[in-house]
């Protein structure tokens, strides 16, 4: 049989027992984003601000509605329903925000705007997952390498954030909750990230 004061002590046990296990599981998304911010430091802070931008705009002109919940836990659920694809690299550089890298050659011919099949299957299988994700803004981003001529990597950037978001909506996702954006080399990545300046970035917001 437990004495009282035996009892006590169990029940304080059990008390710190379960507010630690609350912790862990509110405060995991926070601090798995903060984990995975410094694991990528090549990210372009300037570029991700435009596309916040971009995306707040949306929210604002009723386009997107807020996230019942909360936003967190909405891109939890976002960013496990991406991570089934290999090829994509999910950046979580915001509680509210995934940044979802993909390398421009799974998705283009070089130096080209045409997709190929893979670029298109890839595209394809984001777009029926987005599909059913409707609390996002989807800001696409596509920058080009420091190499080459200015004016040509930003017309083809351009016209490759617009090849991206005709395929998406080609799936019914909604222009109203869509903006791209082509870069050019604009916003390159520091040499000490160790990663290429050309990418493909789809921002996915909620409120």
């Amino acid at each position: 049989m437990i004495s009282m004061t035996g009892e006590s002590k169990l029940r304080e046990k059990m008390h710190w027992f379960w507010i630690g296990l609350w912790l862990c599981t509110t405060a995991a998304p926070s601090m798995a984003a903060a984990a995975e911010r410094a694991s990528f430091p090549g990210v372009a802070t300037a570029a991700i601000d435009a596309g916040m931008q971009a995306a707040d705009a949306m929210f604002a002109g009723g386009a997107v509605s807020s996230a019942v919940g909360g936003a967190g836990p909405y891109i939890d659920q976002v960013q496990e329903s991406l991570s089934v694809f290999p090829d994509l690299l999910l950046l979580r550089v915001k509680d509210d925000m995934l940044v979802v890298r993909i390398d421009p050659a799974a998705l283009f011919r070089d130096d080209s705007n045409n997709t190929h099949v893979a670029g298109r299957t890839l595209l394809s299988n984001m777009a029926e997952k987005l599909m059913f994700l409707k609390k996002t803004a989807i800001v696409i981003q596509v920058h080009t390498g420091t190499t080459g001529d200015e004016k040509r990597n930003l017309r083809l950037s351009e016209r490759r954030a617009k090849s991206i978001r005709n395929h998406l909506e080609g799936y019914n996702l909604s222009e109203k909750r869509m903006a791209a954006f082509g870069y050019g080399d604009r916003y390159p990545l520091p040499a000490a990230s160790g990663q290429s300046s050309a990418r493909v970035n789809i921002l996915l917001k909620a409120r």
